[in-house]
């Protein structure tokens, strides 16, 4: 029992120590990287560079879109899409978690979720809101639960990830908000997503952004 506490207090100091970290020490190691690949062996979850806020929202928005479409490219599971002050990364749902466990994230899709990480971290004047969605198919209660478990897990990754857990808010939207019709499988297997929305976080004399499910 005490070998099982020891080793669960040092994972825990890991984890801090790791979150904790300056970005003036993790520019250092950003330093000393030949690309985006080699810099995730050293450094998992800590941003090379922490932007910090200057400029206009719309310079920020559009920083992180390119930095996040470059985190993105190539992949046929995530997408990224740009609405005025939102950015909404997508993520289907059937390849991401498992069949047995649907709430459960592959250990294949790690590696992009730490990429999304990565810039999310780099813009720490976003807020950013996790949602779930499902298909029609099954009792609604059920599926709003679903919905609400899935995004759940994505905002744990982030956590992990070193993502602070007062940017984030989760909601699970069940079968609202289709973005295809649930009479085919087809439709189906595009309704059964995850969004992660971003938006410039509220600062004195601002509006609060306002979150829409589906939108």
């Amino acid at each position: 029992m005490k070998k099982y506490l020891c080793g669960v207090f040092v994972w825990f100091l890991a984890l801090a120590m790791a979150c904790t970290a300056s970005p003036a020490a993790a520019a250092g190691h950003a330093a000393v990287q030949q690309d985006s690949d080699a810099a995730e062996n050293v450094v998992q979850g800590v941003p090379a560079i922490v932007r910090d806020g200057s400029g206009t929202d719309g310079a920020m928005l559009d920083e992180q879109e390119q930095e996040l479409r470059q985190a993105l490219d190539g992949s046929e599971t995530f997408s990224l899409r740009r609405e005025g002050d939102l950015l909404a990364v997508s993520l289907r749902s059937d390849p991401v978690f498992d069949t047995a466990n649907p709430t459960f994230v592959r250990s294949a899709y790690y590696r992009d979720l730490d990429r999304i990480a990565r810039v999310l971290n780099q813009y720490p004047d976003t807020e950013i809101r996790v949602e779930g969605y499902t298909d029609s198919k099954g009792a609604a209660s059920s599926n709003q639960v679903l919905s609400a478990r899935r995004a759940a897990a994505i905002r744990d990754i982030f956590v992990l990830k070193c993502v602070l857990p007062a940017r984030m808010q989760t909601q699970g939207c069940g079968e609202s908000s289709p973005v295809a019709s649930n009479d085919n499988e087809a439709g189906r297997k595009l309704n059964r997503r995850v969004e992660i929305k971003i938006q410039p976080s509220k600062k004195e004399g601002r509006t609060a952004a306002v979150w829409e499910p589906g939108r």
